[in-house]
């Protein structure tokens, strides 16, 4: 589970735990880099993950997290642009 969202105070919580839990997301996971930096990532083959750009500007490791399972990287892909 990601811990990053954007939570409106006028929703109740159980709309955002359901749509988090919906099978449709299955592929969305936990990023930690460096041991410090949270974000989400998608899982798009079975040994590939897509993140935001500037999560990985300064990364030497990353752990990626789905379904209560850890994974460690071994290497970051950048955009060369």
């Amino acid at each position: 589970m990601s811990r990053g969202s954007t939570i409106r105070d006028d929703q109740p919580d159980s709309g955002y735990l359901s749509l988090g839990a919906d099978p449709a997301y299955a592929a969305v996971g936990s990023l930690l880099i460096n041991g410090a930096i949270n974000g989400s990532g998608t899982l798009i083959a079975p040994d590939w993950v897509l993140t935001a750009a500037h999560l990985l500007l300064a990364a030497n490791s990353g752990t990626f997290t789905i379904n209560g399972v850890d994974y460690t990287a071994n290497g970051f892909y950048r955009n060369p642009g």
